[in-house]
């Protein structure tokens, strides 16, 4: 079985066993050899023949090569790997010099450790970069790494991959009939490791992504991916008028059209009774161009940053209810996804959403607000959705501001979802058009289905030995077609934490045998070539254990009315003259009339 091979040695890394863990979870077999004094060729036979990628660290490189004479050393990389990642981390101390040979004369060495910010994916490298080729970030805080020291004119087969500050450090060349790859770190990244709400993933980056592109680049099968993006735009709040604001329906159709893009609108569930059919449906003639989802229950401050069970629950349910009237009066069929108020929830609240039957959340942050929630690790941030808080599926969007975050997207698998506001579209249509576009140069696969519809195709996919497949899928109801021509026998898992809230698995309406261990839901099926099916994971009844808490007395309905009337005030007029609209957003942040945010985004 192909798999990655990690030579060890007493001199190895701290913490270089994190490579292999961030290997299994992003599907790769490993393995670990490790080596003591004597003898070395003994102790890497089973490494030795035809072996597809082997990973060790320089400290590792240069114990081999004290330990075999250098013909033996170059002969075992040159003619018995397909590919060998050597890797340095700046945190334990300085790397060891690298021979030249390693290189065919390219590499000089290493050099001094530097702080750096900004990373760039030169175009050169785009073999192995793929979608982040041209692309660059900059980090909060600096990292210390070092970089590598080119002969000048020196190996030209060497691409370069990943610069720091302009140095390399993330490069490829080739060594007879192995492709050697040279990777320097800051450190090397545990998927345990927690990740804080104000650095998000995104402070990772220049540990993660290389190592990502290592592992989906030698092992392209294996590999957890999504086979093509798909991307959706939300717009939070407007009212379904021909204009709210600075959006105009009309001319965001045409955009829609000529820029090739769909868009959702996030509906606050409170305005059930204010559309007007006969002005809304000509704007929603067709579903995969426009649609909505739904946007909070009330909008009041914050409302699903709640800890209260029962008032979660009639949240909740009360915003698929006024939705499902909304639909009924006017023929606007709705996503049951929810975006929460000014980005704000309680881990509470995705339970809450769960046991009400929606199909997933969206939302800006990932990250609940109680203190007592579960931590967001690296982990999480590799898969298309978080799923850690009871099995329910939230899905991160972004605002079109930095590519290279769009671009991590489609690179793991996340549908790419942008959001944006009335008063984004002040100047227009022609900047998010241009990112759109932009988005397209990233891969020109990218399509634009309903929000529902994408979600509910979200998937990873991988091949096992065999011939067999593995599906992971996140949310409880998903569509999948086998798009091989040949007939496949496919393992399918989904994270359900709780196995006593899943009651049954239907496939196409028939119950199927399924086994749940270690957080995963699972079941297999044989699949003919071309053949699709929908899989529904039944809910269990829900315990009546807390009390529903109502919020619809008089003084909580004139009080949303009022926020609603202000804020529309705010979008429709304020938002027109920059200086009024800084008044009454002081004024209200004074008053403790709304969320700050509220007033802001």
């Amino acid at each position: 079985m192909k798999r990655l091979t990690l030579i060890s040695c007493p001199r190895s890394l701290r913490g270089e066993e994190r490579l292999l863990e961030l290997a299994q979870w992003m599907g790769v077999t490993t393995q670990r050899v490790a080596i003591g004094s004597k003898p070395v060729l003994d102790q890497l036979a089973n490494v030795l023949a035809g072996c597809g990628c082997v990973a060790l660290s320089a400290q590792t490189l240069a114990f081999l090569a004290e330990m075999l004479p250098p013909q033996v050393l170059e002969t075992l990389i040159t003619t018995r790997w397909e590919r060998v990642l050597v890797f340095t981390a700046t945190r334990d101390g300085p790397g060891t010099d690298l021979p030249s040979w390693l290189t065919g004369g390219a590499l000089a060495g290493l050099a001094p450790p530097a702080a750096v910010r900004d990373f760039r994916f030169p175009a050169g490298g785009r073999a192995l970069s793929g979608v982040f080729a041209g692309l660059g970030f900059a980090l909060k805080s600096a990292v210390t790494v070092s970089g590598f020291r080119l002969e000048p004119g020196g190996g030209t087969d060497t691409q370069e991959v990943l610069l720091a500050g302009e140095r390399p450090v993330f490069l490829s060349t080739r060594r007879g009939s192995c492709e050697v790859l040279l990777l320097s770190l800051s450190d090397i990244p545990a998927i345990r490791e927690p990740v804080s709400q104000n650095a998000g993933i995104e402070e990772h980056y220049d540990r993660i992504i290389p190592l990502l592109i290592f592992l989906r680049h030698c092992f392209p099968d294996m590999f957890w991916q999504k086979a093509a993006p798909t991307g959706r735009l939300i717009i939070d709040d407007p009212l379904l008028e021909r204009s709210y604001g600075f959006l105009d329906f009309g001319a965001l159709a045409g955009s829609m059209r000529s820029a090739r893009y769909g868009t959702t609108i996030a509906f606050i569930p409170w305005n059930y009774w204010r559309t007007s059919p006969r002005r809304a449906r000509p704007m929603f003639t067709d579903r995969s161009e426009l649609s909505l989802c739904v946007h909070g229950c009330d909008h009041t401050n914050m409302e699903f940053d709640e800890i209260d069970p029962g008032a979660l629950q009639w949240m909740a349910d009360t915003a698929l209810a006024r939705m499902e009237r909304h639909q009924h009066r006017t023929g606007l069929s709705f996503d049951a996804v929810m975006v929460f108020p000014q980005g704000h929830f309680s881990s509470a609240a995705l339970r809450a959403l769960r046991d009400s039957g929606y199909l997933a959340a969206v939302n800006t942050t990932c990250f609940p607000t109680d203190a007592g929630a579960a931590q967001l690790t690296i982990a999480d941030f590799l898969r298309p959705a978080i799923t850690r808080f009871f099995g329910f599926p939230l899905f991160q969007r972004r605002y079109p501001r930095r590519l290279v975050d769009f671009a991590y997207d489609m690179f793991i698998g996340r549908p790419v979802l942008l959001v944006q506001h009335q008063d984004d579209f002040r100047d227009g249509y022609r900047k998010l058009e241009e990112f759109v576009a932009d988005l397209y140069r990233l891969d020109s696969r990218l399509t634009w289905p309903p929000l529902a519809d994408q979600l509910m195709s979200s998937c990873l996919t991988r091949s096992l030995p065999g011939g067999s497949a593995e599906v992971r899928f996140f949310t409880r109801r998903f569509r999948f077609a086998n798009a091989g021509r040949m007939p496949s026998h496919v393992s399918f898992s989904k994270h359900e934490p709780d196995a006593s809230a899943v009651a049954s698995v239907e496939i196409d309406g028939s119950s199927v045998p399924f086994s749940v261990e270690n957080g995963l839901i699972t079941f297999t099926r044989d699949l003919a070539p071309g053949q699709a099916f929908d899989i529904r994971i039944v809910a269990a009844p829900v315990p009546t254990g807390h009390p529903v808490v109502r919020r619809d007395g008089l003084g909580h309905t004139v009080g949303v009315a009022a926020r609603r009337s202000l804020s529309e005030v705010r979008d429709k007029l304020l938002s027109r003259h920059p200086r009024l609209l800084a008044a009454a957003t002081g004024l209200a942040a004074r008053m403790k009339a709304t969320g700050r945010s509220d007033w802001e985004e």
